[in-house]
C-alpha cells in the first residue's frame, strides 16, 4: 500500500468487526471486573482498557444531518456512557471504599470520571496510612505481649530455682548433710563405721549405757561421781555418829 489512509482502512476492516461474541464477553469482563488486589491505579487502567475496546467495536452514532443538528443528543448520549462507566468503575472498588461509593453516587450531577478516580486514589493514600498506623500497632501489642510471656517464663524459672533450691536444703537440714550417711556394717546402726563400733571392739572406760553422745556421757559421768561422793559423805557421817 501506498498510502497511509489505505493501510489504516484495512486495518479497521480487519479488526473494528462488530462480533457480538466479542461484545458479549467484553461485557461480562466490564461487569464482573472488581478491585480486588490491584491499586487504583491499575484498576482504574483495566477498566480503562476495556471501555476503550468496548467503544471500538460499539461506536456511538454520528450525526449525518445536512446541516448537523443543533439538539446536542450526542452529547447527552455521551454523559450516560460517562455515567455508566462511574457507577461501573465505583461498583468494582473493595468493601473499604463503600464510603467514597455512597458519598458520589448521592451527588447531582455527578463529576466526570477523572474526578472520580482522583477522589478514590486519596482515598486509598488515607486507608494505607491507617492500615500502617493499625499495623505498627499490632506490632507493639506484639512486642508487649512477648515481653510479658518472657516474664512470665522468667518469673516461673526463679520460682522453680527457688523450690528446688528448698527441696534441697529441706533435704540437708534432714538428714543433716548432702553427703552419704556412714553405716557399720556390724551392728547395723547409722553414723559410724565397723572400725569404730563399741559392739564390736568394746565400749570405751565410764561408759554409761543408754548416752550414746559424748557430751551425754560426760554429763552421766559427772552424775553418777555426784551420787558417789554423796554416798561417801553419808556414810561417814553415820560412822562419826
Amino acid at each position: 500500500m501506498n498510502k497511509a489512509v489505505d493501510i489504516w482502512n484495512d486495518l479497521r476492516r480487519r479488526f473494528a468487526q462488530r462480533d457480538p461474541h466479542r461484545i458479549s464477553r467484553l461485557q461480562y469482563d466490564i461487569y464482573a471486573l472488581k478491585q480486588g488486589n490491584l491499586s487504583i491505579n491499575d484498576y482504574y487502567t483495566k477498566c480503562k482498557s476495556l471501555w476503550e475496546e468496548m467503544s471500538a467495536l460499539r461506536p456511538l452514532p454520528i450525526c449525518k444531518c445536512e446541516p448537523c443538528c443543533s439538539c446536542n443528543l450526542m452529547d447527552e448520549i455521551r454523559k450516560d456512557q460517562e455515567i455508566d462507566q462511574i457507577i461501573r468503575f465505583l461498583e468494582g472498588l473493595n468493601e473499604d471504599y463503600n464510603s467514597l461509593k455512597s458519598g458520589i453516587l448521592v451527588l447531582d450531577p455527578l463529576p466526570d470520571i477523572h474526578k472520580v478516580y482522583v477522589m478514590a486514589e486519596k482515598h486509598e493514600r488515607q486507608l494505607n496510612i491507617a492500615n500502617l498506623s493499625i499495623g505498627g500497632l499490632e506490632i507493639s501489642h506484639a512486642n508487649a505481649a512477648k515481653t510479658s510471656t518472657d516474664t512470665v517464663e522468667e518469673l516461673s524459672q526463679i520460682n522453680a530455682n527457688a523450690v528446688n533450691y528448698s527441696n534441697g536444703k529441706r533435704y540437708m537440714n534432714t538428714t543433716g548433710s548432702s553427703k552419704n550417711i556412714a553405716k557399720c556394717t556390724f551392728c547395723g546402726m547409722t553414723g559410724h563405721t565397723i572400725e569404730k563400733c563399741y559392739k564390736k571392739h568394746g565400749y570405751p572406760p565410764g561408759w554409761i549405757p543408754g548416752f550414746k553422745s559424748k557430751g551425754k556421757q560426760q554429763l552421766g559421768a559427772a552424775t553418777t561421781n555426784t551420787e558417789q561422793i554423796q554416798n561417801l559423805i553419808t556414810l561417814l557421817q553415820s560412822q562419826i555418829t
